[in-house]
């Protein structure tokens, strides 16, 4: 939509050292209108360029990922405001942090209050001390902070947690989920981590070789993908309870229940989850007297031959996808409209594809 506003993500399947628009520096760059080709934005500054990646050898930052080029568009003129900003966790050392903060921003047309920015991102206690003394963490909140203050009209992301390690990215995810929602500023965040994607996107975009090949919502493009680590179905649940004994947690969705390994969060709390195909077991009648904990009632939507095998999409009250094997997909030959059952084992989910989303 024109007026949405949220997070939106640019996958690719490639690690960061394979992926071809890493290597060659591919570049989103204004037409000859002065338009971003992202919905919503409307007119920016003409020639605004970005470059999202440079040579992986000629970044020269220490972070892999971290954008190099990028043209601020009028920024420079006192009193503009920025059309979009880009977050380098690339503070002045000779400066506080409240300096850092307050470096870079207009003198008028202020959309976002600094107390507001301090407050959303917990760096209150921060504002006196020098980087030096900032953890990794800390230090990405301040330079999230400092791009906020420039009151962009769209935030830039490059792999902003590739240096951290998973403390630290623990630690600044939950409030880069709060951003858009609360500061209603979108978000472009490129990423190939699945959790980030799980975590924060609103919208998906999935790119090979440099070039977008699918977007939409997260479920969306996960459920139209046969290969890689986007492929699965993407369940929005929520905690209905736990299962203390047994160490389970019980996820409500579209009316039913799902048991995965036990989550530290309280009752109502919304959660993303990916199963992948081949965790999905197929059967024409609920087996009994088995030890799978999850037997999901379903309708088949599709049947598509994947190579050597078989991938069977389902309704569950939301997309859910099995691939099978060519022999077992003419033992039971599905046909659309059939009904099935699909079998999940709780402990077959991994903790990684689990995520509160706001």
């Amino acid at each position: 939509e024109s007026e949405k506003q949220g997070l939106c993500v640019l996958c690719d399947h490639a690690p960061v050292s394979e992926n071809p628009a890493s290597q060659e520096g591919a570049q989103l760059v204004l037409d000859e209108r002065g338009k971003l080709p992202i919905t919503g934005l409307g007119s920016l500054d003409e020639g605004l360029q970005v470059g999202f990646k440079n040579p992986v050898e000629n970044r020269g930052l220490g972070a892999p990922g971290t954008v190099e080029r990028f043209a601020w568009g009028r920024e420079g003129r006192h009193g503009d405001r920025a059309c979009a900003r880009l977050v380098l966790a690339r503070l002045f050392p000779h400066m506080s942090v409240e300096r850092n903060l307050r470096y870079g921003m207009p003198r008028s047309g202020q959309v976002v209050g600094f107390a507001d920015v301090v407050d959303l991102l917990g760096i209150g206690h921060l504002l006196h001390r020098r980087p030096a003394a900032l953890s990794g963490g800390e230090e990405q909140r301040v330079a999230i902070g400092r791009a906020l203050l420039g009151s962009p009209t769209l935030l830039l992301m490059d792999e902003p947690l590739a240096s951290l390690d998973q403390a630290r990215k623990d630690e600044v995810l939950p409030f880069l989920a709060k951003l858009p929602r609360e500061l209603r500023i979108p978000i472009l965040y490129v990423s190939h981590t699945l959790e980030e994607v799980l975590k924060l996107a609103d919208t998906l975009v999935r790119m090979e070789e440099g070039r977008v090949v699918d977007s939409g919502t997260v479920q969306e493009v996960s459920a139209r993908t046969d290969v890689g680590r986007l492929a699965g179905s993407v369940l929005n649940t929520h905690v209905a309870g736990h299962e203390e004994d047994y160490g389970l947690t019980r996820l409500e969705f579209s009316g039913r229940e799902l048991r995965v390994p036990r989550l530290d969060l309280p009752p109502g709390t919304a959660v993303r989850l990916q199963i992948h195909p081949h965790e999905v077991i197929l059967a024409r009648t609920a087996p009994a007297g088995t030890s799978v904990q999850n037997i999901l009632p379903a309708t088949v939507t599709r049947v598509d031959e994947v190579e050597e095998r078989v991938l069977v999409r389902l309704d569950v009250g939301a997309p859910l996808t099995a691939l099978i094997s060519r022999r077992a997909a003419a033992q039971l030959a599905l046909r659309p409209g059939d009904g099935i059952h699909a079998l999940v084992k709780a402990h077959s989910i991994a903790r990684r594809r689990i995520a509160p989303h706001a």
